[in-house]
């Protein structure tokens, strides 16, 4: 055997032991940063009392990653229960997701994070104030 051909298999033998360690991960992968995300469409804003809420429609042809927040006027992210969504996963065409939703008075709008198109979102902040009554603002 020549030098060339021991050098393969010494590789050969290096590669099989530590490539399954190489794959494997000792950690959680790292959090999702939504500022990553492209565009940002904004609904709103509407002023009033009741439940609020932003809902997000995929009128593309392909699933689609967002992220939805709900602000004040001074752009700060409202802290809402984060299981009052369902926005964390892809949302599929023709599919709606329903970001944050809250009881509150106030001025709020919706934040709506996304990588792809504008013409492939809809996203609307709805008020439905305590009469019953619903307002929504839309973005496209």
């Amino acid at each position: 055997m020549n030098t060339y051909g021991a050098v393969v298999i010494a590789l050969g033998v290096v590669l099989t032991f530590v490539s399954p360690a190489w794959a494997q991960r000792t950690e959680p992968p790292p959090a999702f940063d939504p500022t990553l995300l492209g565009t940002t469409l904004y609904a709103g804003p509407l002023e009033g009392a009741g439940h609020w809420r932003c809902n997000v429609l995929n009128a593309g042809s392909t699933p689609l990653i967002v992220s939805v927040e709900i602000r004040n006027p001074a752009g700060t992210e409202l802290a809402v229960d984060p299981d009052s969504q369902n926005c964390d996963e892809p949302v599929l065409p023709g599919h709606v997701c329903h970001g944050p939703d809250f009881g509150a008075e106030g001025l709020f709008y919706c934040a709506v994070r996304f990588f792809g198109s504008p013409a492939s979102v809809r996203a609307t902040l709805q008020l439905t104030n305590t009469d019953g009554i619903s307002l929504s603002a839309e973005a496209r």
